[in-house]
């Protein structure tokens, strides 16, 4: 498996949600890379392998979906904010589901922020930038 970290880490099963995502990233002209994992356990399997190497840097976040086949957001959520090595990263949910049962307990699971997914390219372009600019701009990050 070939290490290669990125700015964001995006966990979407879903090809048009990508799409879009990419497309508000060219839009919003950010130079921001991402690396997609389609499940938690791609992505819990590939944060095993770089907390390997010293000198791998990292995501400045990871937007998560909850809604995903196989091991889920949810599952994928609970793992990271039990894992000390894994809960310093700024976990974003970024999901469609606006039921208020998922916010509260995604939020009680360590997410850093909680997104619902924008089908409006336009509103999407204006979200990712707030969201780099948060993420990237503002705070300061391990």
């Amino acid at each position: 498996m070939r290490v290669d970290c990125a700015d964001i880490f995006l966990v979407e099963d879903d090809d048009d949600d990508l799409y879009l995502f990419k497309k508000a990233v060219e839009n919003a002209q950010l130079s921001c890379t991402i690396k997609r994992f389609t499940n938690g356990y791609e992505l819990l399997e590939y944060l095993s392998l770089i907390s390997q190497y010293e000198d791998v840097s990292w995501p400045k976040v990871i937007l998560l979906d909850l809604n995903m086949p196989g091991f889920d957001g949810r599952e994928t959520l609970k793992v990271i904010f039990d894992e000390p090595k894994y809960r310093h990263l700024p976990t974003i949910i970024y999901t469609t589901s606006t039921n208020h049962q998922d916010i509260i307990d995604c939020y009680k699971n360590g997410a850093k922020s909680y997104i619902v997914k924008s089908t409006s390219i336009e509103e999407l372009t204006m979200c990712v930038k707030n969201l780099t600019n948060y993420w990237f701009e503002t705070v300061t990050l391990l």
